[in-house]
């Protein structure tokens, strides 16, 4: 048999699926989807397969993605932190002050043991419903629980977005925003991040941030054009009325483009 026209016949079910990994983190679904289809129909118990599926569908089609998780659930040990993933499937279908009450729940079945990731979840859950103190407060118990090894770059994002949000405490938001952005590979994701914090500055019309962080989309885009750096100079020059540093910083900005765009 093949995956796409790979030959796949005479590898253990392991490679097959560790295959399908490859290929969904390249977001090539028209390969990873037909391998994770093969691993099941070798071993229609193999769980991991199950659990890949679950997470394709989950952004896509929440019945799938409930179908998917039931059947993991089905093929794997028993475990009361596998209510986690049916919690999680509340969030995904919006069902906001549900899942907070179901987290809830868990925490009080399970104590001390309880994965952390329950306390991200609810931090969603309550931002979700724009309950940003009660959001801030499940997020400060999730970083406060987490392993390094638990907390990925969309956690800075989130704990930014929620910062973002409360009047007091918007500009503590960019250390956050600055967090995921050193810690995310994506280039795109990276992008979105510096996004949300120049859309932060231009809310709170702080010409100081808004010109440090313009300058850094600039330094960090693929092809960066003459309006890029015009709008660079043009926010540090703003960013002079506040401190008077930037104007040196606006001259040599308006240096270098008379250098890279002399007509």
């Amino acid at each position: 048999g093949t995956v796409t026209g790979v030959q796949t016949c005479a590898l253990p079910i392991s490679a097959v699926y560790k295959e399908g990994l490859i290929y969904k983190s390249q977001k090539n679904k028209d390969i990873y989807v037909p391998a994770f289809e093969r691993a099941i129909s070798m071993d229609p118990e193999y769980g991991p397969a199950y659990y890949s599926f679950y997470v394709h569908w989950y952004e896509r089609d929440v019945a799938k993605a409930e179908e998917y998780l039931n059947k993991y659930i089905s093929v794997i040990d028993a475990d009361p932190q596998n209510d986690y993933y049916r919690i999680d499937l509340k969030y995904a279908s919006r069902k906001f002050q549900e899942a907070i009450e179901s987290a809830d729940a868990l925490i009080v079945q399970l104590g001390a043991s309880v994965k952390p990731r329950i306390y991200r979840l609810k931090a969603y859950s309550y931002k979700s419903l724009s309950d940003f103190s009660n959001a801030r407060a499940a997020a400060d118990l999730f970083f406060a629980k987490a392993s390094p090894d638990d907390i990925v770059p969309k956690d800075y994002e989130l704990y930014a977005d929620i910062l973002a949000s409360i009047p007091s405490s918007q500009r503590e938001a960019y250390a956050y925003y600055e967090k995921a952005i050193a810690a995310d590979e994506d280039a795109d994701d990276k992008a979105a991040y510096m996004q949300k914090a120049v859309d932060l500055a231009k809310a709170q019309k702080d010409k100081k941030a808004i010109a440090d962080w313009f300058a850094l989309q600039y330094q960090t885009k693929k092809n960066p054009s003459n309006v890029d750096l015009f709008n660079v100079g043009k926010s540090f020059v703003d960013a002079g009325s506040e401190d008077f540093s930037y104007y040196a910083k606006a001259d040599s900005v308006f240096g270098l483009y008379t250098e890279k765009y002399p007509t």
